[in-house]
């Protein structure tokens, strides 16, 4: 069974950054390992705010928005998906144990009902921990969310675009992505998806998907 991948060099760096600037960086403990958080307080009376990152993504990724919230809440708390960022990355991980563990950890947080933001996974993500944990959310804010029930067709789709194995294919994920060109810079970002998506445990998630992981009706 293939190692995961460690965070990267420069996500080490952006992590000491942001605790230089203020941010609180500290491990959950949960019977899968520990689920890493970023926390800040805020100068606002707004609730506070838990963000939720996407796959393959980290806690860091939403730095600019944090910045923008910290005026307005009490507190912002960007979470680490178990197999992302500074969280433990196993290599049996899969989506229910993500999701448990992600569970386990947020209920150790003391900062009262929160507004719980979610991008791709960690919209779907979110939608459970709302139903799981609905004293916990006032509120929900999913972007992109992911969950829906998809076909064997369009699940292999998915999974062929985040099979990321050369720098050309890196190149035509960030035209997707960001729905055009980013210039000079996505040849200094294609190295980095690369690694990221070239993580064996990641690719054993999308692996495996099955239709009991999309979000029901009811959800």
């Amino acid at each position: 069974m293939p190692e995961p991948v460690p965070p990267s060099l420069v996500d080490r760096l952006l992590r000491r950054w942001s605790v230089f600037r203020g941010s609180t960086s500290r491990d959950l403990p949960t019977a899968i390992g520990p689920v890493h958080v970023l926390s800040q307080a805020g100068q606002g009376e707004l609730p506070p705010v838990l963000l939720v990152h996407g796959f393959g993504a980290s806690a860091l990724q939403w730095a600019p928005l944090a910045r923008a919230l910290l005026p307005h809440v009490r507190r912002v708390t960007a979470v680490d998906l178990p197999g992302h960022g500074f969280s433990v990355r196993r290599p049996d991980l899969a989506l229910d144990l993500l999701r448990d563990g992600l569970l386990v950890a947020l209920d150790q947080l003391d900062d009262g009902p929160a507004v719980a933001v979610g991008n791709s996974l960690g919209g779907a993500v979110v939608v459970r921990y709302v139903h799981a944990r609905p004293e916990q959310v006032l509120g929900a804010h999913l972007i992109s969310p992911g969950g829906a029930p998809m076909t064997p067709e369009e699940l292999d789709e998915v999974r062929r675009l985040f099979r990321i194995r050369s720098h050309g294919e890196a190149l035509a994920f960030l035209e997707r992505l960001f729905g055009h060109s980013v210039g000079p810079i996505r040849h200094l970002l294609a190295p980095g998806l690369r690694r990221t998506f070239g993580d064996e445990a990641l690719q054993g998630v999308l692996a495996g998907l099955t239709d009991a992981d999309w979000l029901t009706t009811e959800e």
